[in-house]
This record gives C-alpha cells, structure tokens and sequence, in this order.
C-alpha cells in the first residue's frame, strides 16, 4: 500500500506518490505517464513496467485488444513492440505499424489523420493536404 492510499479512498480517485516541483506529493494515476518503483503503486490490473526507477503504470500485452479491453487504458493505448500497453501516437508522429497510430493510418513511417481529422500540418493529412481555418492562433485545421 502506498502513502496515499487513504487519500485516494476518501477522495474515490485511484492516487499514486509522486514528485512535483521536488516535493513528494499523492498525484492521480495516468497509465504511462507517472512513474512507479512498484506494481503496488499502479490501479487495478496495470503492472509498474519499464527500467527500475523509471518504470510506468501500464500492463504486458500480446494483442492491442489486451490494452483496449482493460478499463484503465482503453482504445488509446496500444501493444508495443516490447509486449507492453503504450499511448497511440498522434497523427505527423514516426511509427512502425498503422496499429501504433490513433487514427489507425500509416503513409510512409508516421501516423496520418483521414478527411475531417483536426491537423496543423499537411504532412498529417493522409491526403497531404491540411485546410487551415484562418486567423487560429495557434493555426488549426482539418484534413482535406
């Protein structure tokens, strides 16, 4: 049991220790964004995976539908090449498979969004082509 768990229990929010501006703090658990030294720190079914000391809260997979089926990490999340649940990459971002991708779309190495996905970037269009709205600020728009 970690330090926070009485805080979690009363707030109904699953809590793990964390570090904030080097002060130890109880922080919500965020599969694969905050560290663990142990599977005790981690909700659920999810394991403290990765190097001692730098591992994250998420679970050994065989199947992206092993991390898409589990509560905590949902269809977001898919199994790396590692066998472990990892975030989906965004659209513009490098990937090996299109299963590594949100959109489920791969055009030469990165993740690429179909018509009427939100883009900032041609290279993110599947169609390479990103009609910006204009004056956003940041520039915003969606693939043609």
């Amino acid at each position: 049991p970690s330090d926070c768990d009485t805080m979690s229990a009363n707030l109904h929010i699953p809590l793990t220790c964390g570090t904030i501006n080097n002060f130890s703090a109880c922080v919500p658990m965020i599969p694969d964004f905050i560290s663990c030294g142990s599977t005790a720190e981690c909700f659920g079914d999810l394991t403290c995976e990765g190097v001692a000391g730098k591992g994250v809260c998420t679970k050994r997979c065989t199947t992206s539908a092993d991390c898409a089926n589990d509560p905590a990490l949902g269809s977001t999340f898919g199994c790396s090449a590692a066998n472990v649940c990892t975030p989906k990459s965004a659209s513009g971002n490098a990937a090996v498979m299109a299963d590594e991708c949100l959109s489920g779309q791969i055009l030469n190495g990165r993740c690429v969004s179909p018509t009427g996905w939100a883009c900032t970037d041609n290279t993110q269009c599947a169609n390479g082509q990103c009609d910006l709205i204009p004056l956003t600020d940041p520039k915003f728009g969606r693939c043609r």
